[in-house]
């Protein structure tokens, strides 16, 4: 195949020898089309299982699917499941799979079309010398076909098969995807997936009428709250429960006995009389333990002494004025209070007692607590269902961003939401086999862990059944809980990671400003109610005063001249209130809280590092000209052509190697396969095609040559051969001499001017016009008159035979054009010589589009009268001893030969930059670019072009793409050389290092460089974890409890820091809330 190969790329340049290409059968298949997408398909579906669940469990449950997607839908799935330890490995190996195979096709799709129009290229230039030799040759139609390789195969129409048996079966294709659907499992892993573009986006398909069922059997406010949350909609949630109430259950014969009515129970503190009774009259233990506060939520986790109460019954609710304030954890009365009331109880014995029996409890639970617990006991709502963000995302099945169909994976997760038998096959298993159906119809056994499943994870509970232990009815109490969920403050007004990097400026303000408003005996909160105010502004100068020295350096640095510091520091005008803020801000904050620190900081000290080491802008939204991300940005289509010349190496050259041979190349990184690919092209080519010295000569001129095309004066195109360039120089060769005598004849005057005549520019055309120009100069200074107005008194003569001037040949040119042009008509043909001396009889001759225009005639014939008025030219050629005559022709020639060498410098730029330096490519003078090209592209550039064939590219466009990875490439090398030690301490051989996939080398030093960037730095969570931990703790062992809880809230109030969060967390919650209110 290889020996094949090269032998195609040989004919495909000889476009000055032999036109005939070896043709071959066309493979080239139809895409898909928008009338093609209910043809039969097959889906890959991953998802998680338990470590109990058999292969061949997972086969049989597939196999039943497959009987019900076929029949409703023409589609079959091919089911993955591994466990959740497994499951980021396989999904990361199901995208690799994915981009090699996109790649593979994009690869063979470029190689193609590139061969296509080669052999396009040799039709009509085939067609061309046809049509030229007619007389000789009678075939007037030449089509060269061309030379592509097959793509993956297509299932583009229904394809059937017919058994033994006489019986026709639909044939389903292999998935065309690796990863078509995905289960997610919670917040985190959606995140992951969702930041990584692993799963894509639905709510646009939401919206249409193929996918209401959807919206139909899904709870709206997991759509709604996962939108509000990310931004989008990226999975279909399982209709899970969404969050659970909390209850009072009371012992019903002991609460008519002592006369206690559960109605009358709002909170824990109601209980009090009855738990009395109870403990002095009965054996059993009166409460079952200490439950949890009511109406308490907590953003950062139960570990943070951070939280906000809500009324557990409403919620956040503005129609009942039930609002929420997020503050101190132990300045909460609700909290504080419960604490107290729980001590009590365990003082009096209430949670005391032998055996399980109680007479009252705090259950958690959803809907069928009541059916539970109603024989025995009295049940009671304290608090309702508060949906946290966890709840949103417990489990889902999502469209990977990588699925060969989104509608159709859609469909499928559809199907599964909505579906019973679907459901059940997903979630159970096979009937009778891993699971079956109790005598009442609605409950389930499990008769094996050999197919063991997450109902979260499977599709809508509700169309499955109850899993083993749960009640039948079990999903319409989920429904009941559902429908009376409400929102928890946190995601009334939501916050994460990103709102607290958010918040971190304006909480670090805060700090900052308590301290400085409290040296001068007043609180930040106090001056931003009278900042407004007289008392405010006398209040900020007392401030400005108290740090005058700091302040006074600081206006000095921003450039305030000495005399005016005082000034500055007593008034407004020259600094406002806000350049002095922040100037305090960061005194404070930099003197007491440098070490700590946000997400968004740290990256922001690891952009700033390693801009540093390489010396331009790192940041990655940066996309400036000179910054890393567009480094990045151009060196992409480099990468892709590894990638491709991988491929289609391996397709089409490396098929005769052994698995050995082809694994060296595997191994090498993209510099050393390009290196290798290269030097194996050569030998094979100059080996298969017998090249010698001669042969190869002619075929790198030839090459040359074929990037090169021009246009004559009638828009023709027309190329030109090695040949004819070097027979053009020659004949420009007496207008060489002339100009080299001119050159020294009027040395004076070009240095008096301060021509370089040593310049790449200075060529022997430019150098004889510029001579010409300075002679034309000093012609109009001995005449006295101005370039303008000699013109125009030659432009006079030339319109008088027509009892007209230049200025009323334009007047008639604006109001009658016929008339004009009958004038230029006649001027055409009085100065014909002189035209013909210009442009080309055809030229001349042309009536059409591409006719002499009025502007071209007038210059020539305008030219033609200087010359004649002047005699410049002839003065010249006398000096240089040609005639006139031949002096405009062989200047013609040296024209062309500039145009033809300058197209060649033009043409091959990028491959001359692999050897000169930018500079050098343009200091090449016009005699020595014709050498320097032949000898590039004879050294390295005709096989490189060779090689680039194989990713559809030309030499140009290659070299183009390799130039511009240089910097990225470049900047990469600086940071490994930087982190080298620490890259080798993870255990990386460092020139190993070096060939990995770029975007791993970036991600490692990135983390790297984020570690070295986090040295002493704390996030703030991590400081409000830490130092809530010891008064958190302490409540389990506290000896006095509201002692306790009054010690703890001055401690976190005394931390500065830890007192400004909850306020600005809360000015930043009211700011918003206020805002969607309006």
């Amino acid at each position: 195949m290889s020996k094949k190969i090269l032998s195609l790329i040989l004919a495909a340049v000889m476009l000055f020898g032999a036109l005939a290409m070896t043709g071959c059968t066309l493979f080239d298949k139809t895409e898909p089309t928008a009338t093609d997408d209910r043809l039969p398909t097959t889906l890959n579906v991953v998802g998680i299982t338990e470590a109990s669940t058999t292969p061949e469990a997972v086969a049989a449950v597939e196999a039943e699917i497959n009987k019900i997607l076929v029949a409703r839908y023409e589609t079959k799935i091919k089911l993955t499941l591994v466990t959740e330890d497994e499951y980021y490995k396989l999904i990361d190996e199901r995208i690799a799979e994915k981009k090699h195979l996109d790649n593979l096709d994009a690869a063979v799709a470029q190689y193609n079309k590139y061969m296509q129009k080669l052999a396009d290229e040799q039709t009509k230039l085939a067609a061309s010398i046809s049509k030229k030799s007619r007389s000789k040759w009678k075939k007037d139609n030449v089509t060269i076909p061309a030379e592509t390789v097959s793509t993956r195969l297509r299932y583009t129409a229904e394809q059937t098969t017919v058994d033994e048996g006489g019986i026709i079966s639909i044939v389903y294709p292999d998935p065309e995807s690796p990863i078509d659907i995905v289960m997610v499992a919670g917040k985190d892993m959606y995140d992951y997936f969702d930041k990584n573009a692993i799963i894509a986006s639905i709510s646009s398909y939401l919206k249409t009428e193929n996918y209401q069922k959807l919206n139909q059997y899904i709870y709206p406010t997991y759509f709604t709250q996962m939108s509000a949350m990310t931004g989008d909609v990226k999975a279909v949630p399982s209709n899970n429960l969404l969050a659970e109430y909390t209850y009072i259950v009371v012992k019903k014969d002991l609460a008519d006995k002592y006369g206690f009515n559960i109605e009358n129970v709002s909170n824990y503190s109601d209980l009090s009389a009855f738990l009395a009774s109870v403990k002095e009259n009965e054996s059993i233990k009166p409460m079952k333990e200490a439950p949890e506060a009511l109406g308490i939520f907590y953003p950062f986790g139960k570990d943070v002494a951070i939280a906000a109460y809500a009324d557990p019954m409403y919620g956040y609710n503005v129609e009942e004025d039930k609002k929420f304030t997020i503050n101190n954890l132990f300045d909460i009365p609700q909290y504080t209070d419960h604490l107290k009331l729980m001590s009590e109880y365990t003082e009096l014995g209430y949670f005391d007692g032998e055996g399980d029996s109680f007479a009252v409890a705090a259950v958690v639970g959803d809907a069928s607590v009541e059916k539970t617990y109603g024989d025995d006991y009295y049940v009671k709502v304290v608090q309702n269902p508060f949906v946290t963000e966890t709840d949103i995302f417990e489990g889902m099945l999502a469209v990977s961003a990588y699925t060969s169909s989104e509608e159709r994976s859609l469909e499928v997760i559809q199907a599964f939401s909505t579906t019973p038998e679907l459901k059940n096959l997903l979630q159970y298993g096979i009937k009778d086999v891993n699971y079956s159906v109790n005598d009442d119809g609605l409950t389930i056994k499990r008769l094996n862990s050999d197919y063991m499943m997450n109902t979260s994870l499977t599709g809508n509970v509700y169309m499955g059944y109850p899993d083993e232990g749960q009640y039948g009815d079990q999903w319409s109490y989920y429904k009941v809980t559902n429908l009376s969920s409400l929102l928890s403050p946190f995601l009334v007004y939501y916050m994460n990671d990103d709102t607290v990097d958010g918040e971190m400026n304006n909480i670090f303000k805060r700090v900052a400003l308590e301290e400085a408003f409290g040296n001068v005996g007043t609180t930040y909160d106090w001056y931003l109610e009278n900042e407004s105010k007289t008392t405010g502004a006398s209040k900020f100068l007392e401030l400005k005063r108290y740090y005058k020295d700091y302040l006074k350096e600081c206006l000095r640095a921003d450039g305030v001249r000495e005399s005016n510091l005082d000034a500055a520091i007593e008034s407004s005008t020259i600094r406002n209130n806000d350049w002095f803020i922040e100037k305090l801000v960061d005194k404070i904050v930099g003197e007491k809280y440098a070490d700590i620190i946000s997400s968004s900081g740290v990256d922001a000290l690891v952009q700033k590092k390693l801009t540093e080491i390489i010396g331009v802008d790192y940041a990655k939204t940066s996309s400036s000209g000179n910054s890393f991300e567009k480094y990045r940005t151009d060196a992409a289509q480099y990468y892709t052509n590894i990638k491709y010349l991988r491929i289609m190496a391996d397709m089409l050259l490396f098929d005769e190697l052994d698995e050995a041979e082809k694994a060296k190349y595997d191994e090498m990184s993209d510099t050393e396969f390009e290196k290798a690919l290269l030097a194996f092209v050569t030998e094979n080519y100059i080996k298969n095609n017998e090249l010698t010295e001669e042969k190869y000569s002619e075929l790198v001129k030839a090459y040359i040559c074929s990037l090169m095309t021009f246009s004559d004066d009638l828009g023709n195109t027309y190329s030109v051969g090695w040949d004819d360039i070097a027979d053009t120089l020659k004949k420009a060769e007496p207008f060489v001499e002339a100009s080299e005598t001119l050159k020294n004849e009027y040395a004076d005057l070009l240095a008096e001017n301060n021509y370089n005549t040593d310049s790449s520019s200075a060529t022997p055309a430019a150098v004889v016009t510029k001579i010409h120009d300075l002679l034309y100069a000093q012609y109009l200074e001995e005449q006295g008159v101005s370039m303008a107005e000699f013109q125009n008194s030659l432009y006079d003569e030339i319109f008088a035979p027509y009892g007209l001037t230049k200025a009323e040949a334009d007047e008639v040119r604006k109001k009658d054009k016929t008339t004009y042009d009958s004038y230029i008509s006649k001027i055409k043909s009085k100065y014909k010589t002189a035209i013909r001396e210009v442009y080309s009889a055809e030229k001349y001759k042309e009536k059409g589009s591409m006719a002499l225009t009025s502007s071209e005639i007038l210059t020539v014939v305008l030219d033609h009268l200087i010359e004649e008025r002047t005699q410049i030219y002839h003065t010249m050629c006398d000096k240089a001893g040609i005639s006139y005559s031949e002096f405009r022709t062989t200047r013609t020639y040296m024209t062309d030969y500039i145009k033809y060498v300058n197209m060649m410098r033009t043409k091959n730029t990028y491959t001359l930059s692999t050897v000169y330096t930018t500079s050098e490519i343009n200091a090449l003078k016009y005699n020595e670019i014709q050498d320097v090209v032949y000898k590039t592209i004879y050294d390295v550039g005709y096989y490189t072009n060779e090689m680039v064939k194989l990713v559809g590219s030309s030499l140009a466009d290659y070299t183009s793409a390799k130039s511009s990875a240089s910097k990225y490439i470049a900047a990469l090398d600086k940071l490994i050389n930087y982190y080298k030690d620490e890259i080798v301490a993870l255990g990386y051989d460092i020139d190993d290092f070096r060939n990995m996939d770029p975007e791993v080398i970036e991600d490692v030093i990135y983390g790297i460089a984020t570690k070295e960037c986090s040295e002493g730095k704390i996030t703030l969570e991590t400081y409000m974890k830490a130092l809530s931990k010891k008064y958190v703790d302490g409540i389990a062992t506290a000896e006095n409890i509201e002692d306790y809880c009054k010690e703890a809230s001055a401690a976190l109030h005394g931390d500065a820091l830890f007192d400004a969060i909850p306020k600005e967390l809360d000015r930043a919650k009211e700011t918003k809330l206020s805002e969607e209110t309006k």
